[in-house]
């Protein structure tokens, strides 16, 4: 059974939803699909047909700090922050490492796509 959103929010700001498995600094939330750091979240947005975009939300209900999408230029995902955002090392840590699996990620599908063809 899932939670609903206020559900999650009446958690309080540093306790994560009892399914998340803690992977190193970041915790998985399987039922949202929601990564956690030490002092941010990542929740998915709706996908698009080939890539997916996060949004960067503070853990202390502070607001959405900005999103991760995938930026065809550099063929990689990229981080977005929103204006007035302010970061420290360990998000921007957390953050990097994040665009950095999810980049990875995507390639990996991408490349097992073009081998079936």
């Amino acid at each position: 059974m899932g939670h609903s959103e206020m559900d999650i929010a009446d958690w309080g700001a540093v306790m994560a939803p009892p399914e998340c498995v803690s992977m190193r600094r970041e915790k998985v939330c399987p039922l949202e699909n929601t990564v956690e750091g030490t002092h941010i979240r990542f929740k998915p947005s709706e996908p698009k047909e080939k890539t997916k975009t996060w949004l960067v939300e503070n853990k202390y209900g502070e607001g959405v700090l900005g999103a991760i999408q995938w930026f065809g230029r550099w063929r990689k995902y990229a981080f977005f922050p929103f204006p007035d955002t302010v970061f420290e090392q360990v998000c921007m840590r957390e953050i990097s490492a994040f665009i950095e699996s999810e980049t990875v990620k995507h390639n990996a599908v991408a490349r097992e796509r073009r081998a079936k063809r």
